[in-house]
């Protein structure tokens, strides 16, 4: 039988292995990840076989657009919690080339792909229409990419923080008015209608996603949560009965608004959507922290996240041109699995093999650190006497 194996990355350059060595690897970010990336697939994959006909699909699709948001959580508890006081000499060199590049580039791949069916609908040249895409991907984030800018964002707001609100302001200060500008923030274009301009539909349609102020809550959970991780972890652990129930109430009201058409948006930049996405964060931390171990699966796709984010739409575009070509009717709960495997499994072998070059890394991004036996080892050890002591 034939073996695929996903390749390790042959080193880790110098800044990177200093902050493994200082700052150990947090278990927990894996789960996150994992969770994160495997919900935006299913989001995607559900999409493709039911679109929005089926109101049951459609109301768990709408709970599964909180996996952005955590990647962007994720994005900034690794900075604060790596970085508490400010970044150093090559943060930025090294963002820009791994991970603002392959943004570029993935924008400019689906930019070309689109031009084709844009084109062919509308009946303009094919160069008019990825001149179009080109500039709105790239310089609008017009393209699920779009989250990478906001993470720039944040790295930004970080060195901010650092040096002017956290001196000045109290945690809970500081998160109370970041969730009360994030929620007027998103309030704002969830319910007030759009300008009648093609400008006005675009900015509410989609541009609006890509300011930080749609995200500043979880930016701001995310600073403290990393800044004191050791204090969030026994938080949790003493509370976690009732924080793993917490995603139950907090899904009712999005839920509810969208059964009764008060916003049938399926999209995490919902202003509801805030209290069951900051849920699911602790539900996961809390999930993660019960764990002996964290089991290799998870880790590995922790470890090809990114490249799964970004790629997984080709390859479901392609299975969904194939697909009238399948002599049989397939289920649908089947024809999604396909789906959501194909387009998981594809994507990190891709992501995979372009690591196999030198110019891998910045055409799709590093793949992640992972966590070798003795992490699992000592998480192990130290957790029995936490959950005696929960």
């Amino acid at each position: 039988m034939c073996k695929i194996a996903f390749i390790r990355p042959k080193s880790i350059d110098g800044e990177r292995r200093q902050v493994i060595l200082d700052k150990k690897v947090i278990p927990e970010l894996f789960v996150l990840r994992c969770a994160a990336c495997l919900s935006i697939v299913l989001l995607h994959a559900l999409a493709r076989v039911y679109g929005e006909n089926e109101q049951a699909v459609n109301y768990m699709s709408l709970l599964l657009t909180f996996g952005t948001p955590v990647f962007v959580f994720i994005s900034e508890f690794i900075i604060s919690y790596s970085y508490p006081k400010k970044q150093s000499g090559q943060f930025w060199s090294k963002r820009l080339k791994f991970i603002l590049l392959p943004y570029v580039i993935f924008g400019a791949f689906y930019a070309l792909v689109k031009a084709f069916e844009v084109s062919s609908a509308k009946g303009i040249e094919y160069s008019a229409a990825a001149v179009q895409l080109l500039w709105r991907h790239i310089l609008l984030a017009d393209y699920h990419g779009y989250f990478i800018i906001v993470i720039f964002q944040f790295y930004l707001l970080h060195s901010l923080f650092v040096k002017t609100i956290e001196p000045r302001y109290s945690p809970k200060t500081v998160i109370g008015v970041s969730l009360l500008i994030q929620l007027l923030y998103l309030g704002f274009f969830n319910f007030v209608p759009a300008p009648s301009s093609s400008a006005g539909a675009y900015i509410w349609n989609k541009f609006y996603w890509v300011p930080f102020l749609g995200w500043l809550s979880y930016f701001s959970i995310a600073f403290y949560c990393g800044k004191y991780y050791g204090e969030m972890k026994s938080w949790l652990l003493l509370r976690w009965k009732w924080v793993v129930w917490l995603p139950v109430p907090a899904a009712i009201l999005p839920v509810v608004l969208y059964g009764m058409g008060v916003n049938e948006q399926i999209i995490s930049k919902r202003v509801d959507m805030v209290p069951f996405v900051i849920a699911m964060i602790g539900f996961l931390f809390a999930l993660s922290l019960k764990m002996r171990s964290v089991p290799r699966w998870i880790v590995l796709v922790s470890q090809y996240s990114f490249g799964m984010y970004l790629f997984h739409p080709f390859y479901m575009a392609v299975m969904k041109k194939a697909e009238p070509m399948i002599p049989i009717t397939i289920h649908p709960l089947l024809l999604v699995s396909l789906y959501f495997i194909c387009g998981a499994v594809l994507s990190a072998l891709t992501v995979s093999l372009v690591n196999l070059t030198k110019i891998g890394p910045y055409l799709v991004g590093k793949i992640g650190i992972g966590m070798n036996k003795q992490d699992t080892d000592k998480r192990s050890t130290a957790a029995r006497p936490r959950v005696n002591e929960a």
